[in-house]
């Protein structure tokens, strides 16, 4: 039996990784000063990968470990970029196609994870144009190549294309662009798949005003205490080394 690991189109502030103990299924976590270092490896023989969007629905949100429970996935993570607040809060940013559904469509050469009859791929093409031919789709790839999808395909964008055949690619010259949390995914010669989380712990006494003044706007009436509470929880703070 195949069990599914599940690439969750949740939005969430703070990232985490959800993940159960199974067999074949093998998550560390590293800590060296403030970054903390999530990495998670699939085998595929054991796991399946499935993309899931908040609710099943275009719009709409959900946080990770809801939608694991909900699927009972042996582990989740995000994945995808979403619009925020509004008539579109949810909405999926970039390309996106779950089981042959599609939910948005960006027609610029982007980076694609894509999901089909079990084979999982990790390549730049452009869905610009997305024909039927009997039961298959067929979407051009950077070379102009045609990639030949089921119907039951899946398929999220990711930015950018970090490492391609163990070369480095610099995929966007904005690669050097400020930290913040990072999820990337990727696929060995034999088949395993690593996902690797990286997270910048911060503490209070390292925040700027301006970050202060941005968790602290939508607040009223607060004494200093609450408001340490506030900060706190937009923080990573977990110091337990598994």
């Amino acid at each position: 039996m195949i069990r599914l690991v599940y690439l969750f189109l949740a939005l969430i502030i703070s990232f985490k990784i959800y993940a159960k103990e199974y067999k074949g299924l093998t998550y560390n976590r590293y800590e060296k000063d403030k970054h903390v270092i999530h990495v998670l490896t699939i085998d595929p023989k054991n796991f399946g990968l499935k993309l899931v969007k908040a609710h099943n629905q275009v719009i709409g949100r959900e946080t990770v470990n809801v939608m694991a429970h909900r699927t009972n996935a042996a582990a989740a993570i995000n994945a995808g970029f979403f619009e925020i607040a509004g008539s579109d809060d949810g909405r999926p940013s970039l390309t996106l196609m779950i089981d042959g559904k599609l939910f948005s469509l960006r027609q610029q050469l982007q980076s694609l994870l894509i999901i089909d009859q079990g084979n999982i791929q990790i390549t730049k093409a452009s869905a610009k144009i997305l024909v039927e031919i009997d039961d298959k789709s067929v979407i051009p790839n950077k070379d102009g190549k045609l990639i030949n999808l089921s119907n039951a395909a899946s398929i999220v964008t990711g930015i950018p294309l970090l490492i391609q055949n163990g070369k480095n690619v610099v995929d966007n010259p904005k690669q050097d662009d400020p930290a913040h949390a990072r999820t990337a995914l990727g696929v060995r010669n034999d088949g395993t798949i690593v996902v690797v989380e990286h997270i910048y712990k911060q503490h209070v006494k390292d925040l700027k005003l301006v970050q202060v003044r941005s968790i602290l706007r939508k607040e009223k009436e607060i004494n200093i205490p609450e408001a340490l509470k506030i900060l706190e929880k937009h923080l990573v703070n977990d110091t337990v080394i598994s």
